[in-house]
């Protein structure tokens, strides 16, 4: 039985959002049953009937040019030439990296049911899709999911053009589906390029860790007496929440008195609905409107000075974070 690797490549960028994309590129391989040796290609571009003109951004993704567009046939001709091809080798399915291109085509088919236009062909091609990402990954012994450029380059997949052309993309996903009938080969590779990967990522928490806790002792450093007293209090008491919320408070009101004249009378807006988190608003006084009933419930204070909008503010979150340690010390023993 014959195997269908497949890519589609859709309209971006703009106002394009998800659900309005348009088919733009169709690329297939057709394979033997074990994925080695290709018995059919087929490649052929899109032109949208909704956004027929390319984003600035799709034009870099995908390499394609307006002329070519402009000169290509509409998504129902293509996608009857291609699912022609499947008929020709009795393929069902159409074996895809993802489920992008599924939400994709059947966006498409809304924008022509939308025109009433004829979408049969579309639709029979969305149906075929199937996403053999999950197999795959499992198949290497990892639920981990990696895109089809890195998978396919870790297994030495050398690309007659680039990446984000559906031919391209389509040879990419034969090669690694090939590679996964044959664990033994792909497996180490595979690994090498997830422990790269870990590697990489263990660099950045550690210095998002970094430059986290240098932050922290910047703003400890800048703090009141008050409060500092504050902050080694909820320390000692070993609440780490509210000695990070004390600080992110400070921040926020540190830069909000930036922005404001300097020694204008200030209202400071606490919002009730995020009482764990530092969602604050400050705002001259002679600017202040009380919100309407219907609006975002909310704690609202004038401060004469800073520190006291910072202790207060951290307050209204946490009435009595000391006692509230103290009462967790309890229950745990």
């Amino acid at each position: 039985m014959a195997l269908c690797f497949a890519d589609f490549e859709f309209t971006c960028g703009g106002n394009i959002t998800g659900d309005k994309v348009e088919l733009l590129s169709i690329g297939l391989v057709i394979t033997d049953d074990d994925a080695q040796n290709v018995l059919d290609t087929f490649y052929d571009t899109v032109r949208p009937i909704k956004h027929p003109k390319l984003t600035k951004q799709c034009r870099k993704l995908t390499g394609l040019t307006q002329t070519i567009i402009d000169a290509s046939f509409d998504a129902h001709f293509v996608c009857k030439k291609a699912n022609a091809m499947l008929d020709k080798h009795g393929i069902d399915n159409i074996l895809v990296w993802g489920n992008y291109d599924v939400v994709g085509l059947n966006a498409t088919v809304s924008n022509y049911e939308r025109l009433s236009l004829d979408c049969t062909p579309i639709e029979r091609t969305a149906k075929a899709v199937t996403n053999v990402q999950d197999i795959v990954m499992s198949r290497f012994g990892t639920k981990d999911i990696i895109n089809v450029k890195d998978l396919s380059s870790a297994l030495d997949f050398v690309p007659d053009g680039s990446f984000h052309n559906a031919l391209v993309d389509a040879q990419a996903l034969q090669c690694i589906y090939s590679h996964s009938l044959r664990p033994d080969i792909g497996c180490e590779k595979v690994y090498s390029l997830l422990s790269e990967r870990l590697e990489l990522k263990r660099q950045r928490e550690e210095e998002q860790r970094k430059a986290i806790e240098e932050r922290r002792k910047q703003v400890i450093d800048t703090m009141t007496g008050k409060e500092r007293e504050l902050y080694d209090q909820l320390i000692k008491k070993g609440n780490k929440k509210g000695a990070s919320l004390l600080i992110k408070l400070h921040s926020k009101i540190e830069e909000g008195y930036k922005k404001l004249p300097e020694g204008c009378d200030i209202v400071a807006l606490n919002f009730k609905s995020s009482e764990h988190h530092t969602a604050i608003k400050l705002i001259e006084k002679p600017k202040f409107i009380k919100p309407s009933d219907g609006e975002i419930s909310y704690k609202s204070y004038h401060y004469e000075d800073k520190e006291k909008m910072i202790i207060e503010s951290f307050m209204s979150r946490n009435p009595s974070p000391v006692s509230k340690v103290r009462r967790k010390k309890r229950i745990r023993t």
